[in-house]
């Protein structure tokens, strides 16, 4: 099978090897080694005899096409050097960047403004269960986020399948925006400025943010790893820091919640 028409050259900053379909020349990449910032050069920079005792991984024209698809930063998994057998690694960091864009564009907009309820409460019914049903869909969402990244990134990083690598992300990617929806509704609902609306209301805008540095950092370590590779017992237990902080405080202030007033016309 031919290869396909790329141009190889490497990071001007850290010497790292790198390949680019000819369609991006002229396009600044970041170099998925040391992240400066590199333009394609228009001719290889070095001859197909050097650059086959570099690459190891071919890619089928199928492969090819599935990363074509996913933009111009997916190709950076056509990883130089004698460490490009983890091209997974760099792919999957550059997959789940890309699912993380727009939850970090909503946890990032520091315009936004919280809602106020500011009538006098008649009946705390509805916001009490609000709260209640909040909490619980956070959880379940926390759980999901924690079930793939958790448990089937071990397996699927570690598998010389494409296809399955964009699967997993695509999967994590529909649960960053339910995240993202669980967020925005948190601003978007106005509470009472009693206490302990307020305080809970904190806390649960902070849950999203906590899971979003989180997600960042693991593909952080997983990008650093597909260059560098080492132990890999730091990104796993970054995995496992998605619960956020202050669940303790949030259950104490939840206690508080007044008791919803009965309904008069139930039997």
């Amino acid at each position: 099978m031919s290869q396909p028409d790329v141009v190889k050259f490497s990071c001007y900053q850290c010497s790292q090897h790198i390949r680019a379909f000819r369609e991006h020349i002229g396009e600044s990449i970041m170099c998925p080694s040391c992240g400066t910032m590199i333009t394609v050069p228009a001719v290889s920079q070095f001859d197909e005899k050097v650059e086959e005792l570099v690459v190891q991984r071919k890619f089928t024209d199928e492969e090819l096409d599935l990363i074509r698809q996913e933009g111009a930063g997916a190709y950076e998994a056509f990883i130089g050097g004698a460490v490009s057998k983890y091209w997974q690694f760099a792919l999957v960091a550059d997959l789940l960047t890309k699912r993380l864009s727009p939850l970090q564009q909503s946890v990032l907009d520091l315009m936004r403004r919280q809602v106020i309820y500011d009538r006098e409460v008649v009946n705390h019914g509805p916001f009490i269960k609000f709260v209640n049903a909040k909490a619980e869909e956070f959880f379940g969402i926390l759980y999901m986020l924690t079930d793939r990244l958790a448990g089937e990134l071990d397996r699927v990083i570690y598998e010389d399948n494409l296809s399955q690598i964009i699967t997993f992300s695509n999967q994590v990617g529909v649960v960053i925006l339910r995240l993202r929806k669980f967020h925005d509704s948190i601003y978007e609902q106005p509470l009472p400025g009693e206490y302990p609306y307020p305080e809970l209301q904190g806390i649960m805008k902070s849950w999203a943010p906590h899971c979003w540095q989180s997600i960042k950092n693991v593909t952080e370590e997983l990008r650093q790893l597909s260059v560098r590779k080492r132990n890999d017992g730091s990104w796993k237990a970054m995995q496992m820091a998605f619960a956020p902080a202050l669940l303790h405080e949030f259950y104490y202030h939840l206690k508080f919640l007044p008791e919803p007033e009965p309904d008069l016309f139930q039997d």
